[in-house]
Formats: C-alpha cells, structure tokens, sequence
C-alpha cells in the first residue's frame, strides 16, 4: 500500500516470546490469548460461571503473573510480588462485596474497575509489549473478531439474537450484539481491530478492514461507524496514512479541535431539549444533552460524585417523544460519565489515555491507532463501565504506555507508512513476528 520499507509483522496464534526474553510463564500464552479474546468478545457467555467480570480478572491477573515470572527470573522476589499482587486482588473483591452491601451495586462495580480491572489491564498490556508477546495477543483478538462478524451479520439479516436473551433493535433494525454487553461495546471492539488487521492480516488487510468495517454497521452503532470510516479512510488512503501517522503534530490538532468543539458546544450552543423524533436523532441529540450538562456537573462538583455516579433526579433532559427523563439513567459518554465519578480528574486521565495513544502511534501504527479509536468512541459510549471494553481500552493504554516510555527494542515494527527518520533506511521485523 505504501511502499516496500514498512515493516509488517505476520500473523502469529503460537509463538511464544521474541528472542528478548528467553524464559515464559507457567500458563501457555496462547491459551491465555484466547480467554483474553473469548473474555472481551463474548463476556455473555462466561456470565453463568459467577459474572463476566471474574473470569476476565483471573486471565489478565495470570498475564500479569506470567510477565512478573519472565522478567524477574522467577526470583524470590517475584513470588513476593505475585503474592502481594494476589492478596490485593482477593482483597479489592472482598472490599467490593461489602460497598454492595451497605452503599450499592454499581458503586462496588465502578471500585473493582477502578483499583482492579483497568490496573491489571494496563499491567497486562505493558507487559505484552515488555515481553514481545503483543502479537500473539493482537493475532488472537484479530482472529475471534473476525470470526465474530458472522454471527453478527445473522442477527442483523435474521433479526435474531442467538446468544443475548434481549433483542436489540433501532427503527425496527436489529442490532447485532452476539455475546458481547451492547451493540455500542461490540461495534467499538471491531473498530479498535481494524488498525490490527491492516498490519497483521498480510495481503487480506483491505478485505479484513472492510469486514470488520461490516461488523460495525450490523451493530447499529453510529458512533464506531462515524469514527471507523475515518480509520479505514486513513488507512487505505496513502496520503492520508502518511498525513496522520508520520508525525504527531496533525493527530494532536484532530483531538484538540474535538476537544474545542465539545466544550464551546456543551457551554453556549447545546441543551437537554431533544428535538428529533426518530431513533437516530434522539440518539445523536442525547450525546448533545449530555455535554449540555457537563459545565454544570463540573461547577457543582468539581470531584465528582464518587463511586456511585451521578445520583438519580440531579439532571433531566426533554424528549418530544418520551418527556422528561431522568439523564443519570443512561450516561453514554467516558467524559461525562467518568466526569459524575470523578469529576476533572476523569477528564485528565481521558485526555492523558488519548495522547498516549497518539505518541504511541510514531512507534507502533496498529496499537497506536487502535487506542486512540477506543478513546474516540468513548465520546459516545461510557467505556469503563464495561468490563469487556474498559479492560480493553486499559489494555490498550498499558500497551501505548510501553512503547512511549519503555525500551527501544520493545517494538519494533510500524505498519503503513515509514517514519520520517526511517525514510531510505532499511526496516526489519523482530524475529518474534516472522
């Protein structure tokens, strides 16, 4: 697509380190690859052991394990520190189970994200990276998320769905959702692969990304729809890939003008009056009314709510075809969702997630642009009160993290387009990839 000095990793199930690191785990990498991506993908379907959250705790905590083993040299002081490490878990747990009992639910939900989940999410992924597995990882996600696009284009053409018991749909359209939490969670996850299939899929990254792109649209998701047309445009169009992922100036300007737009909107242009009549222009006009709120949530209070979230009757909008409704119901944006938590501490760390995504894309174009997507749809979609995408999205993060600020020869392949002190040189795929 753009010329022959890009290096591209292949796809790769198997393998099991990079040459960096001679030693692995106790627990097979593609065993735990592919409960990582059954976890996030299809978390419905492990519901029944105790909740989805459990399982997907167990698999990132044994990614975690398997990195602390590798890169201490199963010391003694790796055992002190898997044992801490699982003691703090248990304890989290514990500590969640008694907030449910005497506060509630959804704020023992949001500690165990919190201090929990993300964290070892994030471990998780800047340890694929450290390690030289991110491939393997990358390689099983892409693979269940490909395969997921059949089922989702049956519920979508068949109007069924074959394994969520409730049925989806917007303007009478069902919306695929498969085995994940929502049609939004799933469309957001095949987005977030079609930067992976464009430097793993080989000679089928064009039909992977639109198949993918595919998914998308069986989810009815105008979010990770608006936001994956503009992936695919990148990266099927030369110029453009050489425009965005060259150089760290023009993705930084993008978010910065998102950024302005969102606050001269929500401050002088929008309100909590919604005025369409159909699906997709309240669905669209929602998204304004919750910005609408924002500067008054952040007036109030600047800190946030605390675990709990906005509490019920602080905030109404209008719908001319529901009324008035109650906005602490549905809350899907990450900035102002995070924002009823935490206040401007959650915007930060949204902000700080982006920019991470941004520079981690000079190094490595697939992570990069995968985690910057993610945050992108989080403008749309409250991504940590998920735990399929919100572990995900950290994973992403720790993963952008490690190439930002970890070693050199973590990562070495780029994707579409050579670097500006690459032009004329040589490139080279680690050995790990080939």
């Amino acid at each position: 697509m753009t010329g022959e000095a890009v290096a591209r990793p292949q796809l790769g199930l198997l393998t099991r380190n990079a040459g960096l690191l001679v030693r692995s785990g106790f627990v097979p990498d593609a065993v735990l690859a592919f409960a990582l991506s059954m976890a996030i993908f299809y978390p419905k379907s492990t519901s029944h052991l105790h909740s989805s959250m459990t399982p997907l705790v167990l698999v990132v905590l044994l990614i975690w394990i398997n990195g602390v083993l590798e890169r201490q040299d199963r010391d003694r002081s790796a055992r002190w520190i898997i044992a801490l490490m699982v003691t703090y878990s248990m304890g989290m747990v514990i500590l969640a189970k008694l907030i449910a009992r005497v506060a509630s639910s959804s704020a023992a939900t949001t500690l165990e994200h919190i201090v929990l989940l993300l964290p070892l999410s994030a471990a998780a992924g800047w340890i694929l990276v450290a390690t030289g597995r991110i491939v393997q990882y990358l390689s099983w996600l892409l693979v269940v998320g490909t395969i997921t696009v059949l089922p989702a284009m049956y519920e979508y053409l068949a109007n069924a769905s074959l394994i969520n018991p409730t049925l989806h749909a917007r303007n009478g359209q069902t919306r695929a959702i498969v085995g994940s939490d929502h049609p939004l969670v799933l469309g957001a996850l095949f987005l977030a692969l079609i930067p992976i299939a464009m430097y793993l899929a080989g000679r089928y990254r064009y039909l992977a990304g639109i198949w993918l792109y595919l998914g998308i649209l069986t989810t009815g998701s105008n979010g990770p729809k608006l936001v994956g047309a503009v992936v695919l445009a990148v990266c099927f169009v030369p110029q453009l890939a050489r425009a965005l992922l060259s150089r760290s100036g023009p993705l930084y300007a993008v978010c910065a003008g998102i950024a302005v737009y969102i606050f001269v909107g929500s401050n002088w242009f929008w309100t909590t009056q919604i005025k369409g009549t159909n699906t997709n222009d309240v669905s669209d006009q929602y998204r304004a009314a919750l910005y609408a709120v924002l500067p008054h949530l952040l007036g109030d209070r600047p800190l946030g709510y605390g675990l709990g979230g906005l509490p019920p009757d602080t905030f109404y909008a209008y719908t001319a075809t529901s009324g008035v409704f109650d906005i602490g119901s549905s809350i899907d944006s990450e900035l102002v969702y995070g924002a009823t938590q935490f206040g401007y501490i959650a915007i930060l760390v949204f902000l700080g997630v982006a920019a991470f995504g941004v520079r981690a894309i000079r190094r490595n174009h697939a992570i990069g642009l995968s985690s910057l997507s993610t945050t992108l749809v989080g403008l749309f979609l409250a991504i940590h009160s998920w735990n399929s995408l919100g572990a995900f999205w950290f994973l992403g993060f720790g993963s952008c993290a490690a190439l930002v600020l970890g070693r050199d020869d973590w990562c070495e392949w780029t994707g579409l387009v050579p670097q500006p002190d690459q032009m004329g040189a040589s490139q080279h795929v680690v050995a790990s990839v080939t």
